[in-house]
Formats: C-alpha cells, sequence, structure tokens
C-alpha cells in the first residue's frame, strides 16, 4: 500500500562530479510557446539493487531498528548522494505483519540521516506490498521429488517477503489507482515461453496442468504505481525478474525471466497487453495495459543483459527494442569500464561495452553485466543519464564500490532517469514542399487525438488565421498536413498545438512566382553519418534560407546507433526509432528541430536510407552478385526471387514508406508508367520545385537503377 508522511521534502543539490548516469524526460505540464522551451523542472528516477534482504524474516527490522548497521549506511550515502525525487529498491524484505516498519526504519535512522558528508534525504510518499517470494506452492516446482523449500515457493524465497522491494517518492502516489499483478498466472499470457521437460516428448511440459493453474508469472510482483508529478501522471512500472539461472536444461528460469520482462513490453505496447488483468481483476475481466499516450518509467532489476550472461533469447531486447520506450540514451558508468578490465575473467570475452555493466558479479562467470534499467516512454525525452560506478581514484570509491570483497552488494549501480516537464513533439515540427501556393506541415506528438495547425501572414497569430486538424492515432507515427491558397513569395507563421495543449511555432516563405528573379538562398547537407545533436546546424536558422535540402543519407539503416542497436534496421518500428532519434535532442540540443521549423525542406534519398550501395530496380537475386565485399558473397539483404525487384521488397518499402512520414513532403507515387516495371506504383521520390525563375532539382539516385550507384 502506498503511505503518506508527515514532514517536508528536504532539497538536496546534485553533484555532477559524481559521474552519475542520468536521463532527462519531456512530459508536458503547460504549453510552451516554442520547441526551444528553456529551463523547465526535472524529476529524477532511481532505481537500485540493494541486497537488503535477510536470512530469516523480521531480521531487515531489526537491523534497522539502529542506526549502526554498516550496509544500510552505505546504501543510504549512494542514495543521498544520486539525490533522486522516485527510486526503487530492490532485495528489501516485506513483512506481512509489519509492513511499513522497515520502511520508515531506513527513512528515519539511515536516508533522513546525513551519511559521510553527505545531504539528508526524505521521502514523503512510499509504496510496499506483497512479494510471491518465500510463499509456499503446495507444489514440487523444481520436481525434485519433494514439496517445500525456497525453490518450491510462488517466487524464490525461505520465508513470505524474502527479496521485496520498496519505491520511495517525493512526489504523491495515486494509491487509489496502483495496480499489481502478483497473482497474474504465466499460463495465461498468450504464447508464454512455458518450460519443457528435455526427458518427454510432450512440449512445454515442465509443469503439470495442476501446478500451471496456480503457477504465477511474476518472481517477486509487477507493480503499475502512478505518481503524480505536478499535476502530470508517470506510472512506475515496477518490478524483479527472477535470475535466469539456478535451473536445469528445461531453463525454467530463464523463461520465466524472459516472460517476466514481456509482461511490460506487452503491457507499454498497444493492442499487446489485452490480456492482461490485475490482483482485482482476475482472468475473467481483464483491463489490458496502458494506453498508447501515456508516461511511464520501467524501473527494476531485470537480471538480463542484451547480449551477455544468460538470459534466454536476449530477454531484456523485448524492451530495449520496443518503439513504446525511449532507449535513445543508455547509461554509461566509468567505473564499469575500469572494473571489467582490471577484473578479467568473462569480462574478457563479454560483447557488450562495460562501461553500460551496472553489477559487479563474480569474474570467473557470469561477468559484470547490465542488469538494472531506468527505461521511460518514449514520450518522455532523455538528456542525461548515469551510473553510480566511481573509478578507483574517487574518493568514494574504496568506502562505496571497492573490488571483492564489496562494502555494497554485488549489484552496484543506482541508474537514474531526469525527467524534464515539457513538451511532447520531441521531434519538433518542420514545413516542407513549398510551391508559390502551397506547403505541407510536420509534426510528431507522444499524445494521441487531435492536432491543430494553425498558419497566417501575421507574426503572433493574432489576425487572419487559418486552422487544419488532423488526428493523431499512433504516437510513433507524424502527421502531416497540406496548406493551399497561399500567396507567393510571403512568409507564412504557423502554430502547432498537439493532443496534450503543447504548441510550438514556426515560418516558412513560399516560392516566388516563374519569371521573377528574386535570388533565392539555400543550404544542403548529406551523409549525415549520426548522431546528433549535429552542431554544425546550429547557425542555419540565422542564415535567412528560403530553403533546406536534407539530400541523402538522412539515417544510416545499416549502422548500429544506441536507438537499433542492430546491424541492419528492417522493420517499420525500428526505422520509425531511427528517424526518431536523429530528430530528438541530445545534450539538451536539437538542432534539426530547430531548422526544420524556421526553414521549409526538400528531402531525398541516397542508400542509407535502405542499406549501403543497392540498386532498386534490379533483382532481389542480384543484390548478392553486386553488393562486392559490403556483406557476405552469395547473400542477398533483400530477397532471392529472380523475378521481384529490390525495390518492392519489405526491407526497400519500409525504409520508403517511414523515409516519407518523417518528411514534410507530399507522398507522391508513379502511376502508368507502361512497360516499365521498376516505376510503376512506386514512391516518387524524384522531386521539382520552381522558386521564381530559379530551381531546385532532386533526383533520386537508388528509386529505378538497375545497377548500384556510389
Amino acid at each position: 500500500m502506498a503511505t503518506v508522511r508527515s514532514g517536508l521534502v528536504k532539497a538536496v543539490a546534485w553533484s555532477m562530479s559524481l559521474l552519475l548516469i542520468l536521463s532527462v524526460l519531456a512530459m508536458p505540464v503547460q504549453p510552451v510557446s516554442t520547441v526551444q522551451a528553456a529551463e523547465l523542472p526535472t524529476v529524477r528516477f532511481a532505481q537500485f539493487n540493494a541486497s537488503l534482504n535477510r536470512s530469516s524474516e523480521g531480521q531487515l527490522i531489526t537491523d534497522l531498528s539502529t542506526p549502526d548497521n554498516a550496509q544500510a549506511q552505505v546504501i543510504a550515502e549512494i542514495i543521498q548522494r544520486v539525490n533522486p525525487d522516485v527510486v526503487l529498491i530492490n532485495e528489501f524484505d516485506y513483512n506481512a505483519a509489519q509492513p511499513n516498519t522497515a520502511a520508515e526504519l531506513f527513512l528515519e535512522n539511515y536516508l533522513n540521516v546525513g551519511q559521510n558528508g553527505a545531504n539528508p534525504i526524505d521521502f514523503t510518499y512510499y509504496y510496499v506490498a506483497p512479494s510471491n517470494t518465500g510463499i509456499p506452492s503446495g507444489f514440487d516446482f523444481n520436481n525434485n521429488g519433494e514439496v517445500g523449500g525456497g525453490d518450491d515457493a510462488f517466487g524464490f524465497g525461505f520465508f513470505p517477503g524474502q527479496f521485496g522491494m520498496i519505491l520511495y517518492s517525493k512526489y504523491p502516489i495515486v494509491d487509489a489507482d496502483v495496480r499489481t499483478f502478483q497473482n497474474f498466472l504465466w499460463k495465461d499470457m498468450p504464447g508464454a515461453l512455458l518450460p519443457d521437460d528435455p526427458n518427454t516428448p510432450a512440449p512445454a511440459d515442465w509443469y503439470s496442468n495442476a501446478e500451471l493453474n496456480v503457477f504465477r508469472l511474476s518472481s517477486k510482483s509487477h507493480w503499475d504505481v502512478p505518481i503524480n508529478i505536478d499535476g502530470t501522471i508517470v506510472h512506475a512500472l515496477v518490478s524483479h525478474p527472477t535470475p535466469p539461472v539456478f535451473d536445469g536444461p528445461e531453463d525454467r528460469n530463464g523463461t520465466r525471466n524472459h516472460d517476466e520482462i514481456r509482461f511490460w513490453a506487452d503491457y507499454v505496447t498497444s493492442g499487446k497487453g489485452d490480456y492482461i488483468y490485475d490482483d482485482d481483476e482476475g482472468p475473467a475481466n481483464p483491463s489490458g495495459g496502458l494506453p498508447a499516450d501515456a508516461r511511464f518509467v520501467i524501473m527494476g532489476d531485470q537480471n538480463a543483459d542484451p547480449f551477455d550472461g544468460d538470459s534466454t533469447m536476449n530477454a531484456v531486447l523485448q524492451l530495449l527494442d520496443n518503439p513504446f520506450i525511449n532507449t535513445t540514451r543508455t547509461p554509461v558508468a566509468p567505473g564499469g569500464v575500469e572494473a571489467a578490465a582490471n577484473q578479467g575473467g568473462a569480462n574478457a570475452n563479454h560483447r557488450g561495452f562495460p562501461g553500460f555493466d551496472t553489477a559487479d558479479f563474480a569474474d570467473g562467470t557470469p561477468g559484470n553485466l547490465r542488469a538494472d534499467y531506468v527505461l521511460p516512454s518514449n514520450n518522455l525525452g532523455i538528456a542525461e543519464a548515469g551510473i553510480f560506478w566511481p573509478t578507483s581514484d574517487s574518493p568514494l570509491f574504496d568506502r562505496l564500490v571497492g573490488n571483492f570483497p564489496l562494502p555494497r552488494p554485488p549489484i552496484t549501480a543506482c541508474i537514474v532517469s531526469m525527467i524534464t516537464l515539457e513538451n511532447t513533439l520531441p521531434n519538433g515540427i518542420a514545413s516542407g514542399d513549398v510551391t508559390q501556393d502551397s506547403a505541407w506541415l510536420w509534426a510528431r506528438s507522444t499524445m494521441t487525438g487531435d492536432i491543430t495547425f494553425e498558419y497566417s501572414t501575421n507574426l503572433g497569430l493574432l489576425e487572419n488565421v487559418a486552422t487544419v486538424v488532423e488526428t493523431v492515432t499512433d504516437p510513433t507515427i507524424p502527421v502531416k498536413t497540406e496548406i493551399t491558397g497561399l500567396e507567393a513569395d510571403t512568409t507564412y507563421y504557423y502554430r502547432v498545438t498537439d493532443p496534450a495543449g503543447v504548441t510550438a511555432d514556426g515560418q516558412f516563405t513560399t516560392a516566388a512566382e516563374v519569371g521573377s528573379y528574386e535570388g533565392l538562398r539555400f543550404g544542403v547537407v548529406g551523409d549525415w553519418q549520426e548522431p546528433p545533436p549535429f552542431p554544425s546546424l546550429v547557425n542555419v536558422p540565422e542564415r535567412n534560407l528560403d530553403l533546406f535540402i536534407q539530400h541523402s543519407d538522412n539515417i544510416y539503416a545499416d549502422i548500429s546507433t544506441p536507438a537499433v542497436p542492430i546491424s541492419q534496421t528492417r522493420t517499420l518500428e525500428e526505422f520509425r526509432l531511427k528517424y526518431n532519434e536523429v530528430y530528438s535532442s541530445v545534450l539538451g540540443f536539437n538542432t534539426m528541430a530547430n531548422l526544420r521549423r524556421n526553414v521549409p525542406i526538400l528531402a531525398t534519398i541516397d542508400d542509407h536510407e535502405v542499406t549501403n550501395d543497392f540498386a532498386g530496380g534490379a533483382s532481389q537475386a542480384s543484390d548478392a552478385l553486386n553488393a562486392g565485399n559490403f556483406i557476405t558473397p552469395g547473400f542477398s539483404r533483400f530477397g532471392d526471387d529472380p523475378t521481384a525487384l529490390i525495390n518492392d521488397a519489405p526491407l526497400y518499402e519500409n525504409a520508403m514508406q517511414v523515409f516519407q512520414e518523417f518528411q514534410p513532403l507530399e507522398n507522391r507515387f508513379y502511376a502508368n508508367t507502361g512497360s516499365d516495371p521498376r516505376m510503376d506504383g512506386e514512391r516518387q521520390l524524384y522531386r521539382y520545385r520552381t522558386y521564381g525563375s530559379d530551381v531546385a532539382f532532386l533526383s533520386p539516385t537508388r528509386a529505378r537503377s538497375a545497377m548500384p550507384s556510389l
């Protein structure tokens, strides 16, 4: 249950010198006049597996009843130095007889007491609830022939509530709207990855039907805890999946870990969580997951690294690859890089970057891993991200981090996200494809509902204002609209108001009539290479340009980036993540958004919007012959049908669809091209626009070529 404590919340400064991982997220609270909104309040979310679990029931309460417990002092100091507004602590024993006692004692005797010069910290609100750990099931879940013990509990543990969790908050918790999923049955997840007994021919039969009728998915619990941040609700989605080890070839813990992580992936993905019921509903009346425009932060020790360790099917990629989750910034810990180098062992063979590690496990196996996550929704923008893992030359190292034997728990990191209460237009707004009497206006809102485009020749939009309304149905897909009946060679001002009430202003100038010689000031850029924030574009809005040409390679779909950390982007969702990455803020800068709202755009593609060096009008099978050393010899990236064209392959079609979605351009298609199948029905990337008697001409280099070109 959520608990409110009396007393003031102390304001504590945060020091950048601590090398913390930060993420700054964007949420609407009130409308802002432009996308370049400055000074906005921040909210800091933190996750910490503190290992404040004990071997006997009630022992944690005893240990916290005095201010002298060394482990609790270390945990409290780390939290004080991080100074989060919301913090989830995993492995904090729950006591059903005294559910609030340990929470209050940790606050009063440790967090409220400055540790080693750190400022005290207080939390007015906290949430605790039962955990499946240690609750006897009455079944032999581990199939060892005996019923009883930690392995046969609903979640591993030797007494009810062992390895529980607690959520502290400086902001009000909306107790009436909290949802818990402690009793959700694993078998009720469609396509559940139920473990298989390798000694029998039947599939997915490690657990009997009787066992599956009571087997709970969550090894601890899953909580949806709404937090009211100055009038805006952010859902803290907290959990602590079971480690994917301590089992056998049936992989019962690995598959459970996978589906515990999948639960949140489905819960936040529109259309995928309809099967979900909470503890007040039951399977007959599921109310499903979050709406598409909800704001959330997934927090917890997921016990899963995306590349290393023993997780099943890279389970955490279900979150990291989810288009409803903002993964544009990965927290980095300098101490993690140093630790992996110094400790060696399994770390030497890891594929993942050690700076992303959050857990200092045994050097032999599995080595250090990225296990803890604070992942905001895609309508919360990330400004900073960090992990509390200082290097050995820090004065905090020996006391708070150290080497084996450790002064603190083996999971060392405190991941922090900072969210700024700003707008829901993370990619800004844009205009483009202007003619003498028309233009296209563009925006992407992370809220569903009506979005309004207003425009006028009046700078403040105070008179002669025209309005167009479009609808956002999917927060990952931009909307755009054509406005017509404009005057030639005239500056227009426009305003976009999204469903959250957030506003952003821009301007564009229509083209001069043919026959006039007004001159044309324009900029051109290509081969972006990624990643943003593209500092060379900072001064473009000041150059008084009539036009800006995005000439090809707007993204690099064939290169791994933080938003899509794979070697080749393929799906619509992945391509949208790529473009969102290019057009989002980084380090507080969004030069592309500032440019595109002030200067109208023309854009075309080259090759990297799809993949390196391809020929759109060639057969799919020919790609294996033409791609040279860029791919595996004899392998086609598009398919092997000699009668099908590359520009009809899913990879090409997905890439071109999303390219058009993210550009303020009219969506055109070739038609009635007669005997040329390379063009008929294809997207018309060719653009021809006149600007007075000055001409801008853009030609697609890949659309219908039968051979690759560089």
